[in-house]
């Protein structure tokens, strides 16, 4: 899996368990989004405030090891 940005998400501040999970080329993702490592960005992801985009396929990659 390539890495994955974490970006704030609807005006929300950026924090555990909070925002939007990104793959680093997604068009969505902020530039000043910090990169995650695969295990940071599945801690991240088991968060209920988190989401995980659907447009760059980092739902795709993350949802079946969750």
């Amino acid at each position: 899996m390539p890495p994955v940005r974490l970006g704030a998400g609807e005006g929300r501040r950026c924090g555990p368990g909070r925002g939007t999970v990104n793959a680093v080329d997604c068009a969505e993702a902020p530039a000043v989004a910090p990169v995650l490592t695969l295990e940071h960005a599945l801690d991240v992801a088991q968060h209920p405030e988190t989401r995980l985009c659907s447009l760059c396929g980092a739902a795709a990659e993350l949802d079946p090891v969750l």
